[in-house]
């Protein structure tokens, strides 16, 4: 939806910058269905069509003039855009909810079923989530401070179970099944990617470690006594013209200089170092954009590297590293 409208205004001669593509590729029908309340409603594909200048300008391979826009023109334009808008923002608010089945759930609804659920288990809602089933296993006498310190001590889960009558009830399906879902997934994949980096890492030796990080031997620019580490460092960050920038403002180098340091103390197998890691970043591009994509409207966009040469062997760069 976001791409339509970034894409319509630079073809419209508003901007000089085109939206960039969805990760997934553009699909017309989104854009359709939205202008169309009964394809929303019955789930089925739009009946409306763009009038046909407006998709002629949309697929134009060149942008308009906007001055060569007439009036009536600029007003079908307005309603069309504004519509896109308005349905951008709200497709991106996040105001639904995935439940265990996979199912989207809204907030609002979510909500309800939380405290309809956790009413009917207190007994009204002025209820106390904490001590109607707490204070039935206390004394009178105890159940002020030691009652303190067992609420600072009680999980979360333990908390949303109780809401649901100790069951896994809607509190915990809406709210902590879905974190837990997501660390999960999230410990996965830092398992399978420490694996790699290990992987990448274990080319050189135990010593030859040590000695990256404690040998301060190597001078780049008006840097002295760099460690073996942050030359590499330094060579991470030269495979795009953004970072190649700033390392040159840093080490206050050219960049004839900066790669005469790299021919000087750079080894095949700090390369391949080098290589792997910037690989292992960028195997993480398409998930990272599509992530930017449902949370902005816009995919990420990819930094283009710069191929150099060193000792004779040709170097492709890439980012380094992606901002989460």
């Amino acid at each position: 939806m976001r791409y339509f409208y970034a894409h319509m205004a630079y073809q419209m001669g508003l901007t000089k910058y085109d939206g960039l593509a969805p990760t997934d590729g553009f699909d017309m029908n989104i854009v359709l269905s939205a202008l169309d309340v009964d394809a929303l409603i019955l789930n089925q594909q739009s009946m409306v069509q763009l009038q046909p200048w407006i998709a002629e300008l949309f697929y134009s391979k060149t942008p308009k003039s906007f001055k060569s826009i007439t009036m009536n023109e600029l007003e079908t334009l307005e309603e069309l855009m504004t519509g896109m808008y308005k349905n951008g923002r709200n497709e991106y608010d996040g105001t639904t909810i995935l439940n265990d089945e996979g199912k989207s759930v809204s907030f609002e609804n979510a909500v309800q079923e939380i405290i309809g659920e956790a009413t009917e288990t207190f007994g009204g809602a002025t209820g106390d989530v904490f001590n109607i089933l707490n204070n039935q296993t206390k004394t009178d006498a105890v159940s002020g401070k030691l009652y303190g310190f067992h609420l600072a001590l009680m999980k979360v889960e333990t908390f949303l179970r109780r809401m649901g009558g100790g069951k896994n009830g809607f509190a915990v399906k809406y709210i902590y099944d879905p974190i837990s879902r997501a660390t999960q997934a999230f410990n996965e994949r830092k398992e399978v990617s420490m694996r790699r980096l290990a992987k990448d890492v274990g080319i050189y030796s135990k010593r030859e470690l040590f000695n990256m990080r404690n040998e301060h031997l190597y001078t780049v620019g008006n840097l002295y006594g760099l460690t073996k580490e942050q030359l590499i460092m330094i060579a991470l960050n030269w495979g795009t013209e953004s970072n190649r920038q700033r390392v040159m403002e840093t080490t206050k180098a050219n960049e004839v200089e900066i790669e005469r340091a790299f021919q000087e103390h750079m080894t095949d197998k700090d390369w391949e170092f080098v290589i792997r890691t910037w690989d292992h970043i960028n195997s993480f591009f398409e998930e990272r954009s599509k992530v930017q994509e449902e949370l902005y409207g816009n995919p990420l966009k990819k930094v283009e590297g710069l191929t150099f040469t060193i000792g004779g062997r040709n170097i492709e760069g890439a980012i380094f590293p992606y901002r989460v």
